[in-house]
């Protein structure tokens, strides 16, 4: 009776640290980086409270508060015309998002057609 009831405890115990309150509770922060022509860039977003090095972290943590806080569910721009000119660059955010974690990388064609598939979030 007593391994049973022991048994409980620890499974109880791990429930509980497993599911950190605290965590959750402190909103979002992230890594981004944007690499080009071997140069990479990089600012800290935090979101609720918004904040960091992001040049626009408002807009920036309410666009991706529309896609859970993960940039590849950002609903791209519509109707932007970009060139096609052969530039990549790669995008990349770590972090976390109310707990979850976050790990973000994709590389464009251009400047352009990461603002149309990321709107602000990149935009520094």
């Amino acid at each position: 009776m007593r391994i049973v009831a022991l048994a409980l405890a620890t499974a109880l115990l791990s429930t509980l640290l497993a599911a950190d309150p605290a965590a959750a509770a402190a909103g979002a922060e992230y890594k981004l980086s944007i690499t080009q022509r071997g140069a990479t860039r990089t600012v800290t977003l935090t979101c609720a409270p918004d904040g960091g090095t992001h040049p626009n972290p408002v807009a920036a943590c309410a666009r991706l508060a529309t896609a859970a806080g993960d940039p590849a569910w950002i609903t791209p721009k519509s109707g932007v015309f970009c060139i096609a000119l052969w530039d990549p660059v790669t995008a990349t955010a770590t972090g976390t998002y109310f707990g979850r974690p976050v790990s973000y990388s994709r590389s464009f064609s251009n400047m352009c057609w990461l603002g149309v598939a990321t709107w602000e979030v990149f935009a520094f």
